[in-house]
């Protein structure tokens, strides 16, 4: 029998990984949310003080650590597109996270690097450039007409 290596293993709750739909609707209805940056003392944080980033937002508590923070998304993946054996990669892999280094690479963008009030529109064109649906953008005004 092979030896078990769980390092090349994702996995989530029902042992599937997510789709890079699930993945983009996660993460726009958390920024959304959330309506702020996750920052720490020193920069940006995948999850700090209750928020969390575009990508910290989809590192479930168990495969959290703070051996990620302070290593940008690129460390998760080598130049082929595959991920590294690097901690950050293996706390995407254990949360399910799609192998889709520019999604998250744009999606980490619009977090960091854009004004808060752009993020639903840049959001918008991450949805187009990668042909995602935007159905999120229509649930989470629905929902936020029940609120009201």
């Amino acid at each position: 029998m092979p030896d078990f290596n769980p390092e090349s293993v994702t996995l989530t709750v029902k042992g599937v990984a997510m789709t890079d739909q699930q993945c983009f609707d996660r993460v726009t209805a958390h920024l959304l949310s959330q309506g702020s940056r996750c920052r720490g003392i020193n920069g940006m944080r995948y999850q700090a003080n209750h928020l969390a980033c575009a990508i910290g937002c989809l590192i479930t508590d168990d495969a959290y650590s703070e051996t990620i923070e302070g290593h940008d998304i690129d460390s998760a993946f080598e130049k082929d597109g595959s991920w590294s054996s690097h901690v950050l990669a293996r706390a995407l892999r254990l949360s399910g996270v799609p192998e889709s280094h520019l999604l998250l690479t744009s999606l980490q963008t619009v977090h960091d690097m854009r004004p808060v009030h752009t993020w639903r529109e840049e959001l918008v064109s991450v949805a187009d450039f990668f042909g995602l649906n935007k159905d999120v953008f229509r649930r989470i005004d629905e929902r936020k007409r029940d609120v009201t």
